[in-house]
């Protein structure tokens, strides 16, 4: 199967179609028109229904479950790289692309032989001259994105660690170093890829005149999702550092779990978040993995 396009877009859709279509209309101004790969993560919503019928995607998978962001990326990206494109980006479904951010990304891929993967510098949506991610580090083991304080301008080329709220790279780079780990569902996965990326000699870039608006962290918004959303920080870092940062292990639980629990203890007695954080820790020697257990679902009010 041979497309006239080079790029193709994965954007994962759960239960948030408005965020979705407005990414996507987005891309419709896109100088480098992509083939769009929308995957729906299992909505109960209808917001499959509503990304099929408005025509902004080439191709929608309608996945049965929800797979987590590794997941559910995965299923995109593997049609995508059957189907035999040239360059294939995961984005976020709360972005806004500038038009000649694409082009810029893949111009710059395209410009070096050597295996490389991007991300371009985001911006808050609701405040463009703030940078959410220009770079990012390993502190202490932890992968964090570059401190305002720490940003330079134009954006360092190269980082320790890409964002998957948009990472491009050739397809044989994602080949190289294959898709994402789905034993994170939620949180660290893009980090893992990063670590294995470089393992593998790819050298991953900062695209600083590139731009993308991201309203930051729509999925976290309700109360469920954000329990959640700590169970897996809780267990996805220490997954993390168990397996990339053995060394700052004892660290990662003293900053991330006592100390924080120590605080809520004296400040509000079994504060949600914190409790949550615990959890996902504590599975860990448990073996999860994937999607939370339904137990701790049950718990965090899914």
């Amino acid at each position: 199967m041979t497309h006239p396009e080079r790029l193709a877009v994965v954007v994962l859709n759960w239960n948030n179609a408005p965020d979705t279509l407005d990414c996507l209309r987005s891309l419709t101004s896109s100088t480098l028109r992509p083939f769009v790969v929308a995957v729906d993560n299992g909505s109960t919503d209808g917001s499959a229904a509503e990304i099929i019928d408005s025509g902004l995607a080439q191709q929608v998978i309608c996945n049965d479950d929800n797979l987590g962001y590794a997941g559910g990326n995965n299923v995109g990206l593997a049609w995508a790289l059957a189907a035999g494109f040239e360059f294939v980006a995961v984005l976020n479904n709360d972005t806004i692309v500038d038009p000649a951010c694409l082009a810029t990304v893949v111009a710059a891929l395209a410009a070096d032989e050597r295996p490389r993967a991007a991300s371009p510098l985001i911006v808050y949506a609701d405040a463009p001259e703030q940078v959410w991610f220009g770079g990012g580090v390993f502190d202490r083991g932890m992968p964090r994105h570059l401190r305002a304080e720490e940003l330079q301008s134009p954006p360092l080329p190269t980082t320790a660690i890409l964002t998957g709220c948009c990472i491009v790279a050739r397809r044989d780079v994602w080949e190289l170093v294959g898709s994402f780990d789905p034993d994170y569902f939620l949180i660290f996965e893009d980090s893992d890829w990063s670590v294995r990326a470089v393992q593998r000699g790819v050298e991953l870039v900062v695209a600083g005149d590139a731009l993308l608006q991201h309203r930051v962290s729509r999925s976290f918004a309700a109360p469920a999702t954000n329990r959640l959303g700590s169970f897996y920080y809780g267990r996805n870092g220490l997954r993390f550092h168990l397996r990339h940062a053995r060394a700052h292990v004892a660290g990662y639980v003293w900053r991330s779990l006592i100390h924080p629990g120590l605080r809520s203890l004296a400040r509000r007695p079994g504060a949600q978040p914190t409790r949550f954080v615990w959890l996902g820790a504590c599975s860990v020697l448990l073996g999860s993995r994937g999607a939370a257990p339904r137990v701790v679902q049950r718990l965090a009010g899914r």
